[in-house]
């Protein structure tokens, strides 16, 4: 990307109504472009107004992540999400030579900037047939190297590996993540496993919006590298020499035009009803796969399928086929979200209807506390 196409995009930001924004990194790798991110952070903080609360993100492998780029990372805390699937025989069924250098990076990271690594670093996980056996082993190894956020999520592209037979052994890993998540939330009041954490609120994103995925809502802007706009960063075409035919069918219309282009305001406005028109983004109920048809699952309200890998099924000409790993893992994952705690509020806290967690209550006694609830 050039200077001129970022800072562009920074400036958009800057321009924006809304009382926070987001300004995120992707790639590819995002960090070869190290000396281009660190001028962006620069520029946002000069455009984007002071009454405006900004975030900075970036997603990574890792591997060209060293000493001057964590001090910058940690430094302007930036939210980094690190690509990480876990224990070495998984990661190294990834990147062979990989897991060394990665368990490393998670000590010095921890030993050198402990507090934005406790605040501002998190995990994601790519689950597929062949690392399934190690899902649980890894997030117990990640739960042990202390971090706050695990986002374990299916492959998007299709995944020859998995088969049917295979939904014992995930929901085997899950019972076992479920059980390791449990007592480290009883231990620690934290809930680190992103899909064990319930939404107890009276309405499910599903309900509210419609919606299958937020690319459907139009909320979020993805510029890619020759400065065209789309709504999720997995439409770009920088990255894809030749996208699925029915993602070309289907996405063409969605692209937002230019980053400079005068009449985007005009074009988001319209996008939602684009977006329907689309067929990929909308309405579980008519979608199905090799488990049954979404309208009969107990999982369809909480469920969130990833529109582009419904593209990347060999073969499919059907917008409502949900790929088959993508369905197992969230009907898996929602039976035993529905088991785990709640988050419990300030409000709980403070009133005792939650207990304070074993780590916390030990703490107090070490430095004779009291913890009274009057």
């Amino acid at each position: 990307m050039s200077w001129e196409t970022l800072e562009a995009a920074v400036d958009l930001l800057g321009r924006s109504s809304r009382p926070r924004v987001i300004l995120n990194f992707f790639g590819g790798e995002p960090l070869l472009e190290f000396d281009l991110i660190r001028r962006a952070v620069a520029h946002a903080d000069e455009v984007i107004p002071e009454h405006v609360q900004r975030q900075y993100g970036l997603c990574t492998n890792g591997m060209v992540l060293d000493g001057e780029k964590l001090e910058f990372l940690s430094s302007h805390a930036v939210e980094v999400q690190l690509s990480f699937d876990g224990v070495a025989r998984a990661q190294e069924e990834r990147a062979p030579g990989s897991f060394a250098r990665l368990d490393g990076l998670l000590e010095r990271m921890r030993a050198d900037h402990g507090a934005w690594f406790r605040e501002r670093f998190s995990i994601a996980m790519t689950l597929t047939g062949r690392n399934l056996r190690d899902m649980a082993d890894s997030v117990e190894y990640f739960l042990g190297k202390g971090v706050r956020e695990i986002a374990v999520s299916p492959v998007i592209t299709h995944d020859f590996d998995w088969h049917r037979s295979g939904l014992g052994e995930l929901d085997a890993q899950w019972e076992r993540v479920y059980r390791a998540s449990l007592s480290h939330h009883r231990e620690t009041g934290q809930t680190p496993v992103v899909a064990l954490r319930r939404d107890d609120s009276p309405q499910s994103p599903r309900s509210r919006t419609g919606a299958t995925c937020s690319a459907g809502e139009g909320r979020i802007l993805t510029v890619d590298v020759d400065g065209s706009l789309w709504p999720c960063v997995l439409f770009c075409g920088s990255y894809q020499n030749s996208p699925p035919e029915l993602l070309r069918r289907h996405v063409t219309g969605l692209g937002l035009g230019k980053i400079d282009d005068p009449g985007l305001v005009e074009r988001l406005g319209e996008f939602p009803v684009r977006a329907r028109e689309a067929r990929l983004f909308h309405r579980i109920e008519p979608r199905y796969s090799e488990y049954g048809d979404c309208e009969e699952c107990a999982r369809r309200d909480d469920c969130a399928i990833c529109p582009v890998s419904i593209a990347h099924i060999p073969g499919n000409r059907d917008p409502l086929r949900i790929p088959d790993l993508q369905c197992a893992f969230q009907r898996v994952v929602g039976k035993w979200r529905d088991r785990f705690p709640a988050r419990p509020s300030v409000t709980d806290l403070l009133t005792g209807r939650a207990g304070v967690p074993a780590g916390v209550s030990r703490l107090l006694e070490a430095v004779d506390l009291p913890l009274r609830f009057d």
